[in-house]
């Protein structure tokens, strides 16, 4: 019985944190559609962390053509 409580409480939990997340994302890209677009493309959060993370994915062996794609991703 314990078990399946503490199974409940933990994927309830997990299930929020989702949900949190994706606000929050949502959110953050709300409010940068408010700057100018770059290259044709508004401006997201999964675009910025594409950029951050690019260098490491080079680095772990994507092809550079993939590497902004896969950043976003990992981001």
């Amino acid at each position: 019985m314990a078990d399946s409580a503490m199974d409940a409480i933990v994927k309830g939990t997990s299930d929020g944190v989702k949900l949190l997340i994706n606000i929050l994302v949502s959110l953050i890209n709300q409010g940068l559609h408010f700057l100018p677009e770059f290259n044709n493309q508004p401006i997201t959060l999964q675009r910025i962390l594409g950029v951050i993370m690019a260098p490491l994915t080079f680095f772990i062996g994507i092809p550079y053509s993939e590497i902004l794609t896969t950043g976003s991703l990992m981001g």
